[in-house]
Formats: C-alpha cells, structure tokens, sequence
C-alpha cells in the first residue's frame, strides 16, 4: 500500500529533541512509522520540510526551528505522505 491509503494504515510515533521546543530553538523530529512509507513532509504553516528517510522506509528525521515571532503556547505541525496528511500535536 503506498499513497493516502499507506499513511492513513500506518501508526506514527513522533519524538522531538529537545521534548520543548522555545521560541527561536530548533529540534530534532524523529518519526517511526510501522509500515514502509515513500516520504514524509513536515509542515508547519507555509514552510515544507522534507524528513530525511533511511532505508527501510519506517523511520524519518529532520531539522525544524521556532520562529522568534511565533505565538506562544502548543503548536501543530501536519505531516504530508505524497497523497494524504495525518495531524500531528
């Protein structure tokens, strides 16, 4: 299965270091799936961030930073297969 129907199939697991992220840090996003995905796309507003994939397809990282003008308090991040979007706190 690959696609919308690949990632609305998989269960991510999202971890971030640091765990919080202050204005104007950056993090480390490390995101498991458990079925082999094409790709995956942070997305935080209008910035797209490709995560970085290893070989198996299942595990993806990648760099994201909080602007010093962001609002303050929890912030949602979408990630983005090529066909479809799961929501992410």
């Amino acid at each position: 299965m690959t696609g919308a129907g690949a990632l609305l199939a998989a269960v991510l697991s999202v971890a971030s270091a640091p765990r919080t992220i202050p204005q104007g840090g950056v993090a480390e996003i490390r995101i498991a799936s458990d079925a082999p995905l094409p790709e995956l796309v942070l997305v935080d507003g209008d910035r797209r961030v490709p995560l970085e994939r290893d070989a198996s397809g299942r595990k993806f990282s990648g760099l994201v930073g909080v602007d010093l003008d962001a609002k303050t308090g929890l912030h949602d991040f979408v990630v983005e297969a090529p066909d479809g979007a799961a929501r992410l706190a």
